[in-house]
């Protein structure tokens, strides 16, 4: 039998069936949250144990009832743990092999008090002291459980939103400051804790360090009636903020910035949710450091001046965007994420490029990588040669001249921000140094040295 059509008809069947065999496959597929999860707060994976938590909230008979369980996935499938009548669970974490829960709770069940903390044992949750039914964050930190958050008194003693597990109770953490302060991250930075929150210490707000026992705030805190904090992250050697930061209300970066030991920089120009809007919030939520990268996720949709749909990374020079659409929905991006057997989850809205996902999304792509920012300081320096003179002597050989004396990072860029190479270089402070190149096309190159950026022109031989 022969199918006949006219050549319009036959034009549009070859360009239906190209368009769907061009249709790009997704990036982000639902991890299978069981039940009619709301949003969740947080995902939290524990290598050791070889799991991966989310909290929240979840209604797993479709009736909002308050019996809200911690679900955890391992060997390959989810299980839920008890139930806590509260809305929400903020925060979990493993400490000696036990999980802790935090939240607004003032109830395991009908009929069991726990003032905002609980610890799982035996096949249920149990009480582990009052925190006033307001955790938001909980931490380990050199061996020791912080609980942060909301609450204005640990077991009876007085403490402004941050309490440590010490000697079977819970313990103020340095002196409480003066005023209302809450707070809802925590990180060890150069020796010293450093917090995030809500309050002011001698008129600055958002962001405090403890010096011995007392809490003062980390140079200018966080400026503006707006902009606050929302998580902290360490990565090679500096103290990253993530939050609703913004420029324009005098901080440094937008949306995250970066502390140096001394002062506030940007990073690159930051995350955005309208590429070069500076006046809308678009927020970083979550920062994790894994495989050599920073990780930021929120509700930008552009980090660095590349797209950056939800997540991007930032490896202390240039952004990279996360392929994938995490902010398609109603809540706009990705609340947290964790990585488990190095795959990236998040918890999300209910969709993830355009498909339903219960509000938590992996990452299926081939790559993590899709577009990347220029280096930062590459336009600003690319024809200051002064410093670091960089030829090519022969047919694939980049050499240095005017390295100090140790050690050196050495990256090679495109114009377009691909990051070619990445070596270590010895060097004894004079002479010249010189690397082999990968195989490259001739054209407009940028090589880092550290932080010192230099344009150089390579040719095929």
């Amino acid at each position: 039998m022969f199918l006949c059509c006219s050549f319009r008809e036959a034009l549009f069947l070859v360009c239906y069936l190209c368009t769907l065999s061009c249709m790009a496959q997704p990036y982000w597929a639902p991890v299978g949250l069981p039940g009619q999860a709301a949003p969740m707060k947080q995902v939290y994976a524990n290598a050791a144990h070889d799991t991966i938590y989310y909290c929240g909230r979840t209604d797993l008979d479709q009736v909002d009832q308050g019996f809200n369980p911690v679900l955890r996935y391992t060997a390959g499938q989810w299980d839920t743990l008890g139930y806590i009548y509260t809305p929400t669970i903020y925060s979990v974490v493993l400490h000696h092999d036990t999980l802790f829960a935090g939240g607004a709770f003032t109830f395991l069940d009908l009929g069991t008090p726990a003032e905002g903390i609980a610890y799982w044992a035996d096949g249920a949750w149990h009480t582990y002291g009052d925190l006033q039914h307001a955790v938001v964050k909980l931490r380990v930190i050199d061996d020791t459980l912080y609980a942060l958050g909301y609450f204005t008194m640990a077991d009876g003693q007085p403490a402004k939103g941050i309490a440590r597990r010490q000697g079977g109770q819970w313990v103020p953490v340095g002196d409480p400051p003066p005023g209302e302060i809450s707070m809802r991250d925590i990180v060890k930075y150069q020796g010293r804790l450093v917090t995030i929150g809500n309050g002011y210490i001698n008129g600055l707000w958002g962001i405090f360090q403890l010096i011995g026992n007392e809490w003062s705030v980390l140079g200018p805190g966080i400026v503006g009636g707006v902009s606050g904090a929302a998580c902290l992250a360490v990565y090679q050697g500096d103290l990253y903020v993530g939050g609703q930061i913004s420029v324009p209300e005098g901080n440094a970066g937008q949306e995250i910035m970066r502390w140096d030991g001394t002062a506030f920089h940007p990073v690159g120009t930051g995350l955005q949710r309208n590429l070069g809007d500076l006046s809308t919030f678009s927020t970083c939520t979550d920062l994790k450091v894994h495989n050599g990268l920073l990780w930021a996720c929120g509700g930008f949709n552009y980090a660095g001046g590349v797209e950056a749909r939800g997540v991007a990374t930032w490896d202390g020079s240039r952004w990279c965007g996360v392929p994938g659409v995490l902010t398609d929905n109603a809540l706009g991006g990705a609340v947290s994420m964790d990585f488990y057997r190095d795959t990236l989850f998040v918890a999300c809205g209910a969709t993830a490029d355009g498909q339903f996902v219960n509000m938590g999304a992996k990452f299926i792509g081939e790559s993590y990588v899709d577009s990347c920012s220029l280096p930062v300081g590459v336009l600003d320096h690319a024809s200051a040669t002064s410093e670091v003179r960089v030829w090519q002597s022969a047919s694939r050989e980049l050499s240095m001249v005017g390295l100090s004396k140790g050690e050196h990072l050495v990256r090679l860029f495109d114009a377009a921000g691909k990051n070619w190479m990445r070596q270590m270089v010895l060097s004894v402070g004079s002479g010249t140094d010189r690397i082999v190149l990968p195989a490259l096309v001739s054209g407009i190159y940028f090589v880092q040295i550290d932080s010192y950026t230099v344009k150089f022109l390579y040719e095929e031989r």
